[in-house]
């Protein structure tokens, strides 16, 4: 149960960087 939540913390967490990466690129 525990690895599964820390899964989504990184999924989201990695999602969060791609979009700011995302935005600083296309900016």
């Amino acid at each position: 149960m525990l690895l599964i939540f820390y899964n989504l913390v990184t999924c989201m967490f990695l999602f969060h960087l791609l979009c700011c990466l995302y935005d600083v690129y296309d900016a």
